[in-house]
């Protein structure tokens, strides 16, 4: 999405109903207003029309698309916002999305510089749609990684209460060791002065 396609189509005065309709789910997607619903005839191809809801272009589209901000809203949309489109807002799209011409393709063949825009709606549409099926994916690995946390401090706290098993055991090894030795130096000590003591008898 840029300005310039944004300037094409507002230099169309009255684009075709597929326009009109883009704009509508732009507005769905950042909140904005829409006319009261009532029904009326679209053209969905060269000779083909059905009923739908009638477009909120004239009253609300228009006017958003000549802010000034209007190409940086889509886009801080796209990157930091995707994620706050719910079921509602997914509910009130359906309509639009589940029309035969709502594709980039069909988008470009009535204007090309609405094909970026079409394109925008459905990939957030997607984006939402695929988040359904990732969302729980991501939870359930959230949990497991908070489990495999805990379990890891529980082993690196039994490793250390083992390896300060292990140190006191083998200080209290080197203490008996030391003991032992002791007591045999003391035992040969005093083997040694008793057999001075009875070769002087």
């Amino acid at each position: 999405v840029n300005k310039k396609d944004i300037g094409i189509i507002q230099r169309l005065g009255q684009p075709p109903d597929l326009i009109k309709r883009i704009m509508d789910c732009v507005l769905i997607l950042c909140s904005r207003p829409l006319e009261p619903v009532s029904m009326g005839e679209i053209k969905t191809g060269k000779n083909d029309f059905q009923m739908f809801v009638n477009q909120s272009y004239d009253a609300y589209a228009k006017k958003f698309m000549a802010e000034s901000t209007f190409v940086r809203t889509l886009l801080e949309f796209a990157q930091n916002e995707k994620d706050k489109i719910n079921e509602e807002t997914m509910e009130f799209l359906a309509p639009y999305l589940q029309v035969k011409d709502f594709t980039p393709q069909a988008a470009k063949n009535v204007a090309s510089a609405a094909e970026s825009l079409c394109a925008f709606v459905r990939a957030m549409a997607g984006y939402h749609e695929a988040s359904l099926i990732v969302a729980p994916k991501l939870e359930q690995l959230r949990v497991k990684s908070e489990e495999f946390a805990v379990a890891q401090g529980k082993l690196h706290r039994a490793q250390d209460a083992s390896a300060k098993a292990k140190a006191q055991v083998e200080k209290l090894q080197e203490d008996f060791s030391k003991t032992v030795a002791e007591k045999k130096r003391l035992e040969k000590t005093a083997k040694a002065t008793q057999e001075k003591m009875q070769a002087a008898n």
